[in-house]
């Protein structure tokens, strides 16, 4: 689920790029299927000469219990108690995710869940074959919900992260920092909402003259055109369903000169060694409006130019 900005053709657009040196961002992990990344399975060894007796002395039967669950951004780690001698390569879960890694020591496991999403509630069944393990593992993944920061010199570009309301069809709302760069002086920042530009119900946007159009649309000219004329007016704004909460995407087509340019601008929150992210991505057609807008100089494994890594604080 994501937000958008449109630039005209020769001005106006929403791209991001920074006049500041930043360390390089994270290395950006590809995402894989089930099949491409199977679960991996770590045998963790008896550590002392104690342990060791006392597992030789054990007489009680252990079963298949859940003794605890820890949710995360779009993870979960769920420690079990499992019999001695189980087929850990069996395992396998239902109703949402996968199982990205085992850790086994003694009778304890650690499952890791990946690719869940954000903000939802988890009812899971862990499965061996045919045969149901745990069944009403329930839990509610954490929300990206913060403040998010690219560069930290003299033009920073800062978003604020709203849950969304549960009346709207967003998962998060999107809004211009106070502390961005370009944030326009006096005006209040919940006024400010970049994503979505317009929401459902709300009046729209299509065919509104610039001098009409929302102080978000407005604070983009200022950030990253790079020409020296501003669009007549945003022809139209659609929000654009990618079947997941933590991608939003919109496309906004506005009008300069007698042209039309498209922007296609997505939001996607991700979760890398348990911090949250936000990449901030467009990309404009015809494509000649690109050349018309700042430029990120330090990408770094991100799709595009036109990318920003931002990083929750």
């Amino acid at each position: 689920m994501l937000s958008r900005f449109v630039l005209s053709v020769f001005l106006i657009i929403f791209m991001f790029t920074s006049c500041t040196t930043i360390e390089e961002p994270p290395a950006i992990a590809p995402v894989q299927t089930a099949e491409e990344a199977p679960a991996r399975i770590i045998i963790e060894e008896t550590d002392t000469v104690e342990d060791e007796i006392e597992a030789e002395v054990e007489t009680e039967e252990v079963s298949f219990a859940v003794l605890d669950i820890a949710p995360y951004l779009q993870s979960a780690v769920i420690t079990t108690e499992m019999p001695g001698g189980f087929d850990f390569s069996s395992l396998a879960v239902d109703g949402g995710g996968r199982i990205e890694s085992i850790k086994v020591h003694g009778h304890k496991a650690l499952l890791t869940i990946a690719d869940l999403e954000s903000s939802t509630d988890y009812c899971l069944s862990l499965l061996s074959g045919d045969d149901v393990l745990f069944d009403g593992i329930t839990f509610t993944t954490a929300s990206f919900a913060g403040v998010y920061r690219w560069g930290h010199g003299d033009e920073p570009f800062v978003l604020t992260v709203e849950d969304a309301p549960s009346s709207s069809e967003c998962s998060y709302y999107v809004y211009i920092n106070p502390q961005d760069s370009a944030f326009p002086e006096g005006e209040y920042w919940h006024d400010l909402r970049l994503y979505p530009l317009v929401e459902k119900g709300e009046e729209s946007l299509d065919d509104v003259k610039y001098k009409n159009a929302p102080l978000a649309y407005k604070w983009n000219n200022e950030k990253w055109n790079t020409g020296s004329m501003t669009p007549s007016r945003i022809k139209s704004v659609k929000l654009v369903d990618t079947g997941s909460k933590d991608e939003m995407r919109a496309e906004i087509a506005s009008v300069a000169l007698g042209f039309t340019a498209t922007a296609d601008v997505s939001f996607s929150f991700i979760e890398m060694d348990g911090n949250a992210y936000l990449i901030f991505s467009s990309q404009m057609t015809p494509g000649i409006a690109n050349s018309f807008v700042k430029k990120n100089p330090s990408p770094g494994e991100l799709e595009s130019e036109y990318s920003y890594l931002l990083e929750r604080e």
